[in-house]
């Protein structure tokens, strides 16, 4: 790997890669972690700790399959769910986050129904609303994992026409 690699105490505690590198396969790295230069990341890749990133670097968001009507969204790791409505008005759940920080897209990639309704746990807003609606393509609401008064909520990041209630 070209650039430098330092791991202090043979356990990963401390990575300062400088110059171009590649980690592969399954990662864990804890402790002070520091990145510059261009790194690429692959495999299943765990950072815990502090990270501080330098320059540019590239992220491809995790896919989450989506579900059937009236199935819950798998809220295990954050991602993009590409909903699909194939029959009428369809339905799905969603649990609150597995951690801070998570990020979860949901994007109505398919209009062969009428509409997909994402009802979360607890409120994503201010407003109280619980309920997200999509009816056209290309529509789209990002989502945050935070905790609101000590509980782990979903809270809006983002939304493009996604009808709340």
């Amino acid at each position: 790997m070209p650039g430098s690699l330092r791991y202090a105490s043979g356990t990963n505690e401390v990575i300062d890669l400088r110059g171009s590198g590649t980690f592969s396969g399954t990662n864990t790295h804890s402790g002070t972690n520091t990145l510059s230069g261009t790194n690429t990341l692959s495999g299943a890749t765990t950072v815990s700790g502090a990270l501080t990133v330098s320059g540019a670097y590239n992220y491809t968001g995790q896919a989450i399959t989506d579900v059937a009507s009236g199935s819950a969204i798998p809220v295990t790791k954050s991602g993009i769910v590409a909903l699909a409505s194939t029959s009428g008005a369809e339905t799905r759940t969603l649990a609150i986050p597995s951690f801070i920080g998570q990020r979860i897209k949901l994007v109505y990639d398919d209009d062969s129904g009428t509409s997909v309704a994402v009802t979360a746990a607890a409120a994503i807003n201010v407003a109280n609303n619980t309920v997200m609606t999509f009816n056209t393509v290309s529509q789209y609401c990002d989502l945050v994992g935070v905790t609101v008064g000590g509980a782990l909520v979903w809270q809006i990041g983002n939304n493009d026409g996604v009808t709340l209630s």
